[in-house]
């Protein structure tokens, strides 16, 4: 599988002084999950899985012209759901497919919150990215009911 870039909250930019982002691989965001740290989100470690390494990476308008995307991320932070519920849903779409669930840091009992990454085997390209994740979500929101 692909690596893709990391970067440590919004303000995390080399747009200006350029560089290349600190790439990350799928058995590092492996251990990141089974041992997450707890810091301000302002300064969080963030990804885009993307093949662009350049100070244009965190660029839409890059993404869309040149990315190649390896994962499908998606946020879940409304409904409640129970990570049971997700996982079922995302298993109604995909079949026994390689995920990565996890909570987010502001979820609470009363207010579940989800993070969900979908690994790509064949990189798809950024032109198609918005409508991919909004064919997820769509997905998502039939197979929840």
């Amino acid at each position: 599988m692909s690596n893709y870039i990391i970067f440590n909250g919004r303000n995390h930019t080399l747009k200006y002084s350029g560089g290349q982002y600190e790439l990350e691989s799928f058995s590092t965001l492996e251990e990141r999950i089974k041992a997450p740290g707890c810091v301000e989100k302002s300064v969080a470690t963030a990804a885009i899985f993307s093949n662009i390494n350049s100070s244009l990476a965190r660029s839409a308008g890059e993404q869309r012209r040149i990315g190649l995307f390896c994962a499908l991320p998606m946020d879940i932070d409304s409904g409640n759901p129970s990570l049971e519920q997700i996982n079922a849903a995302v298993t109604n779409i995909f079949g026994n497919y390689r995920r990565y669930i996890y909570s987010s840091a502001s979820a609470s009992g009363r207010n579940r919150k989800w993070r969900i990454i979908l690994p790509i085997l064949n990189p798809f390209p950024g032109a198609y990215y918005t409508e991919y994740q909004l064919a997820l979500i769509r997905l998502m929101d039939i197979s929840g009911d």
